[in-house]
């Protein structure tokens, strides 16, 4: 559902360009457990009425979150790490990155991504290969 916000909130020169405020029920199932019902608001410069554009924005932001995000937590334990100092989690996020990066760029076998990190480590070859396959 998208509305048009307060027109208290437009006057407010710290929200200029706010259009509609969106929110979004959703119901997700895990495995066997009881579905749980998340809610999610969002502030969108697109006009309320513009239900599909906004729906089609909202999708895209969450298949980022699928594909990318989801990859980097279950092969990389991304949401684990407890580095938390300095420049670290930026630097390693940016490593994680590039050797996801480097592992989506083997297209020469139907392995998974794990069996194709677990072969950087066992094969200095394919390693080297893998690694040059993510730069330009």
């Amino acid at each position: 559902m998208a509305v048009e916000p307060p027109s208290d909130l437009l006057r407010d020169e710290r929200w200029a360009g706010l259009k509609s405020i969106v929110y979004v029920e959703r119901e997700r199932a895990v495995g066997a457990s009881a579905p749980s019902i998340e809610r999610h608001f969002y502030l969108s410069s697109l006009r309320y009425t513009e239900v599909r554009r906004i729906a089609a924005a909202i999708r895209a932001h969450w298949s980022i979150e699928n594909n990318l995000h989801w990859v980097l937590d279950t092969q990389f334990r991304e949401d684990e790490s407890q580095i938390g100092e300095g420049f670290a989690p930026e630097n390693l996020a940016m490593l994680r990155r590039f050797a996801l990066n480097c592992l989506k760029q083997r297209r020469d076998g139907k392995g998974s991504m794990t069996w194709k990190a677990k072969r950087c480590f066992a094969d200095f070859d394919f390693l080297i290969d893998t690694l040059l396959r993510g730069l330009p």
